[in-house]
């Protein structure tokens, strides 16, 4: 991977998705957006580190893009958990990625008890964060 032109190419692919996403969807109004879990235990080319963190950036640059260029009418874009740590190196927060996090054929995509704690990553997101939880929750608080 070149820094930042794969990056930025990466960014343009997420604009295109998510102006696919508007045209095909006109009652969209808002999309959040998170980076990929850690990639450096992947078998394959394509997803590795520091792909999966570099990643990170085409993300913040097309929300910064697409706040920049908003027009009326389209979707506010913003982040949503940010699930990359770097692998079994915890975050401030605890978060960490185990080689047995990952489906051992791949080693890229999150197993079962893996899927279930980035799910609960995004269903605290959605209980926490001002512009979600008035919609995701049943009290709006």
């Amino acid at each position: 991977m070149q820094f930042p032109e794969d990056a930025e190419r990466f960014r343009d692919a997420l604009t295109a998705i998510v102006q696919t996403l508007k045209s095909k969807n006109p009652n969209l109004h808002l999309l959040y957006v998170s980076s990929r879990t850690y990639g450096g235990y992947a078998l394959r080319n394509g997803s590795q580190e520091p792909w999966a963190y570099e990643g990170g950036f085409a993300y913040k640059w097309m929300i910064e893009q697409w706040e920049e260029g908003q027009t009326p009418g389209d979707p506010w874009v913003a982040w949503g958990p940010y699930l990359w740590a770097n692998g079994a190196t915890p975050r401030s927060d605890g978060l960490a990625w185990e080689l047995e996090d990952y489906i051992p054929s791949d080693q890229m995509h999150p197993n079962a008890s893996s899927t279930a704690k980035v799910s609960a990553m995004l269903s605290q997101f959605f209980k926490t964060d001002p512009t979600a939880r008035s919609w995701y929750t049943t009290s709006g608080e």
